[in-house]
């Protein structure tokens, strides 16, 4: 039998990390262990989990960071400390996660469909809590020997060839993280996850999204992420950390001709942002394209000290 860890983050949503955590105790396949980093919440989640009689619980090894560190050092404490436990996967979600009851047994199901190729991650596939989509991965477009797209080679089984994903029931082979290493701490908020799983496959194996294997994302906007139709300011002032690992990615995997381009599609998107009298947006485009610069030398640091051929 396969033994899974399981990794959850979590900052100030008690209530949904309880239907998170009461998600992953009543998986048909069961985890061996659930590693709760508590990201420094501050609204009494560890009380909280007591008082529901979630902790303690021998399943769940409580992990504090007395301050808020951020997603990607968060992640990091987590998988870094996953890593301590004799175990094959590492199933890594967000508390917004909820992974219905065969979640995770149709992602070891697919793992064994797999067990001729080297695999560094299954993904499951989300919805929203109204049934939206969400956490779409993108499909491995990559050439086989003929040619030819073979993204496909599995679909019987309800298995496809992926590029990346997010940290949303996102099941990690141990090995994967031993030999490329945790999230890459240079951008801020948004793309830590989408690093990461490239690095995966570009440095260790495939990747493959699981159709069988469900899980509900709770977030609040489930909607795909556009600084066009974004009405909350706070989250516009973090947007340049999109724009900013996209470019950085972009430069890292696809060459210097196609972030050009992008850096030059960007900047007529800040500009139409300018003349339409939207200040904050046009600064927050022009950040992510001015912090990409800076971004991409320390990326490359950090790659090169992974002993990753690069």
């Amino acid at each position: 039998m396969q033994k899974v860890i399981a990794v959850v983050l979590t900052y100030n949503r008690k209530n949904l990390l309880e239907e998170c955590l009461n998600a992953i105790l009543q998986q048909t396949y069961p985890v061996e262990k659930i590693v709760l980093v508590d990201n420094g919440s501050t609204d009494g989640t560890r009380n909280y989990l007591e008082d529901v009689k979630i902790l303690p619980n021998e399943i769940i090894d409580y992990a504090l960071i007395e301050k808020n560190v951020g997603p990607a050092a968060g992640y990091e404490f987590g998988m870094s400390r996953a890593l301590n436990y004799d175990a094959d996967w590492q199933w890594v979600m967000d508390d917004d996660t909820i992974p219905t009851s065969t979640c995770l047994e149709e992602l070891i199901k697919a793992s064994e469909t797999l067990k001729d190729e080297k695999i560094s991650f299954l993904a499951s596939t989300v919805f929203g809590e109204n049934n939206e989509f969400m956490n779409v991965p993108g499909i491995d477009i990559t050439p086989s020997e003929n040619g030819y797209q073979s993204w496909y080679k599995y679909l019987r089984e309800g298995l496809v060839r992926i590029s990346a994903a997010t940290y949303v029931s996102l099941l990690i082979k141990q090995d994967a993280m031993r030999v490329c290493g945790f999230p890459y701490k240079g951008f801020y908020f948004w793309g830590i996850d989408t690093e990461q799983t490239r690095r995966f496959i570009k440095f260790y194996g495939d990747a493959y999204f699981c159709g069988k294997s469900i899980a509900i994302h709770k977030r609040k906007n489930a909607k795909a992420l556009n600084i066009e139709t974004e009405t909350s300011k706070e989250r516009v002032k973090d947007y340049w950390s999109l724009y900013a690992s996209d470019l950085v990615l972009t430069r890292f995997y696809n060459g210097t001709n196609l972030y050009l381009r992008k850096i030059f599609s960007f900047a007529r998107y800040a500009n139409r942002f300018f003349l339409r009298g939207k200040c904050l947006k046009t600064i927050v485009v022009f950040k992510g394209i001015i912090k990409s610069l800076k971004i991409y030398k320390d990326y490359i640091k950090f790659m090169k000290n992974k002993s990753l051929s690069i």
